[in-house]
């Protein structure tokens, strides 16, 4: 069950067009702040090197309980709700918030676009400023509710801990895509050239599969919006002209169809200087 499908080609494609009106802004932010202690050495900070040494059972019990429930009618909205209540009463145990977080993030990203607002309730049943639980499964929702919702700031923090959980199991794909997305937008030139050989090696293993196709597109996008250069930009144009062929239902195929118009008009080389009025 692909359960991970709609951030690239949705929100992957929107962010590239956020990235070509605005290449630099909100990333030299993000660059300027990792030396921020307050920000990225503090309580956020503690996830990228503490370790997991929670017992992942009951966490694994409660995903399985929850697609069991999916597979036979219930939807993860109604469970997200239940949950929620039961979460609120428990706000010093993390399995309820985990439960609660689990059923919010398959109803943000099961929705066509994904919703905003349902992967914002999961990341408020994780609890950014709780005690972390030291869990490998807790960590790994996190990671994957917070790469959805794209905050800037985050992302030094979230490339760490995509890493380190990419380590832990090389074959978690959901996890890979959102470690490869995370780095397209990435504050340093190395990250965004990261994630297209991140891209390129997870296409290899479905090469058939626009979903992927529409990774390397997206990629390759936000690469040229730092780099300007033309091989990068024409290498967007030739992946998103093959995702458009091959998705031709997507609710997607307007994003990509408006950037690939968009790239295919744009110039290369570095943008004018803005001029200001005296």
């Amino acid at each position: 069950m692909k359960i991970f499908q709609y951030h690239i080609i949705g929100a992957g494609l929107l962010i590239g067009a956020a990235v070509i009106f605005q290449p630099h802004s909100a990333f030299s932010q993000v660059a300027q702040s990792i030396n921020n202690p307050l920000v990225f050495k503090g309580v956020r900070g503690l996830w990228t090197t503490e370790a997991w040494t929670a017992d992942e059972e009951p966490y694994t019990r409660i995903k399985n309980e929850i697609l069991i429930a999916e597979a036979k009618g219930k939807s993860p909205d109604m469970m997200a709700m239940e949950y929620k209540v039961i979460a609120l009463q428990k706000q010093s145990d993390p399995l309820p918030r985990f439960r609660w977080a689990y059923a919010a993030y398959l109803t943000g990203i099961r929705s066509k676009p994904y919703s905003t607002d349902k992967l914002r309730q999961a990341a408020s049943g994780l609890g950014v400023f709780t005690p972390s639980p030291q869990s490998y499964e807790f960590t790994r929702l996190r990671f994957l509710t917070e790469s959805f919702l794209g905050e800037p700031l985050n992302y030094p923090d979230l490339i760490i801990v995509g890493k380190r959980l990419a380590r832990r199991n090389p074959k978690d794909m959901e996890v890979r895509v959102q470690l490869c997305q995370i780095l397209s937008v990435g504050p340093t030139l190395a990250d965004r050239q990261n994630a297209v050989t991140h891209a390129k090696e997870l296409l290899s293993i479905k090469p058939k599969d626009f979903y992927y196709i529409g990774n390397l597109a997206t990629v390759y996008n936000h690469l040229w919006s730092r780099t300007r250069k033309r091989s990068d930009r024409l290498a967007a144009i030739v992946a998103y002209r093959h995702y458009v062929r091959l998705a031709p239902s997507s609710v997607y195929r307007k994003n990509a169809e408006y950037l690939l118009k968009y790239l295919e008009g744009a110039k290369d080389g570095p943008l004018p200087k803005p001029k200001f009025k005296s």
